[in-house]
C-alpha cells in the first residue's frame, strides 16, 4: 500500500507535459515496481521489495521536485523581467543633459539586472538538463527542446511586457494623470 501511495503521489504531482518529459524516469520506476510484483511470492522477503520500490519512488520524486523548483525560479525571473520599467522618470523639470544622464545610468543598471537574471536562468537550465535529461533518449530530447521553445516564448513575452511597461510609463508622464 505504501508503494501505491508513493507512486500515486508522483503521478498526481506532475502535469501531462512533465509526464512526457519524465517518461524514461517513470518507465524505470514502473519497471522496478512491476518486476517485484511479478517475482514476489508470499515466501519472499517483501520488506526488501517495499524498501527498494519506495527508494525508487523517492528518487523519482526528488528529480521531479528539482525540475519543478527550477522551473518555478525561471518563471519568477520572467515575471521580474516582465515588470521591469527601463527608465526612471520623476515628475519634475529636467535639463536635457541631466535627463539623458539619468536615463543612461538607469539603462545601465537595468542592463546589469537583465544580465544577472539571464545568467541565473541559463545556469538553472543547464543544471536541470545535465542532472535530469542529458543521458536520455531522443523522445526525451524532443520534449526538452519543446520545453525550451516554450520558455523562449515566455522570455520573449516578458521582454515585450517590459518594453510596454516602459512605454506606458512614458505615456503617463507625458500625458499626465
Amino acid at each position: 500500500m505504501l508503494i501505491v501511495r508513493d507512486y500515486n503521489h508522483i503521478m498526481n504531482l506532475i502535469n501531462e507535459k512533465e509526464k512526457q518529459l519524465f517518461a524514461e524516469h517513470l518507465a524505470h520506476l514502473d519497471g522496478n515496481v512491476s518486476n517485484g510484483i511479478r517475482r514476489l511470492t508470499w515466501s519472499n522477503n517483501a520488506d526488501a521489495f517495499v524498501h527498494a520500490c519506495r527508494g525508487s519512488c523517492r528518487s523519482t520524486l526528488m528529480k521531479i521536485k528539482s525540475f519543478q523548483d527550477n522551473d518555478s525560479q525561471i518563471r519568477n525571473e520572467y515575471d521580474k523581467l516582465g515588470s521591469t520599467v527601463l527608465t526612471n522618470v520623476i515628475k519634475r523639470m529636467y535639463k536635457l543633459d541631466e535627463f539623458n544622464n539619468i536615463q543612461e545610468n538607469e539603462l545601465e543598471a537595468k542592463k546589469n539586472f537583465f544580465k544577472d537574471s539571464f545568467e541565473k536562468i541559463r545556469k538553472l537550465l543547464i543544471q536541470t538538463y545535465q542532472d535530469l535529461f542529458m543521458d536520455h533518449g531522443p523522445s526525451i530530447q524532443r520534449e526538452w527542446l519543446s520545453t525550451m521553445r516554450e520558455l523562449d516564448r515566455s522570455l520573449e513575452k516578458a521582454l515585450k511586457s517590459s518594453v510596454k511597461a516602459t512605454l506606458l510609463d512614458f505615456q503617463h508622464h507625458i500625458k499626465g494623470d
